[in-house]
């Protein structure tokens, strides 16, 4: 259940990002699947632990999606807080993040932002 969770997540996440426009990279190679370029979201973790988890599900979606995503994951340990804050502020800042130091700053600077406004209310029941 909690791999399925995480794949949604992620599927969410990309759709998110895609909607928002010009939030991922957009890469110059074409793709199969239309003249669409593809689109490189990165997904930034510091928990290492779950890398055997993560991965595996990151390059079964990148090999099956057909919306011209790839999910790149960055993972950063040690002093993650400052590595996201640096490239936060460089406007270098990933495109999907899991987790944050400090929540309230990290909305109130517009670094994050509550996904309720772009999930339907069929996907949040």
């Amino acid at each position: 259940m909690k791999k399925k969770r995480l794949i949604s997540t992620l599927l969410v996440a990309a759709m998110t990002v895609t909607l928002l426009g010009g939030c991922g990279s957009t890469g110059k190679d074409q793709s199969a699947s239309g003249d669409k370029e593809k689109v490189t979201l990165q997904y930034f973790t510091w928990t290492s632990g779950s890398m055997s988890a993560i991965e595996p599900m990151v390059e079964k979606f990148n090999e099956t999606n057909e919306d011209n995503i790839k999910v790149e994951v960055v993972l950063k340990t040690g002093e993650w807080q400052t590595a996201l804050k640096t490239s936060i502020l460089s406007g270098q800042g990933p495109d999907i993040l899991h987790g944050v130091q400090d929540t309230v700053e990290a909305l109130s600077n517009g670094w994050i932002e509550p996904w309720d406004n772009y999930l339907s209310d069929e996907f949040k029941e």
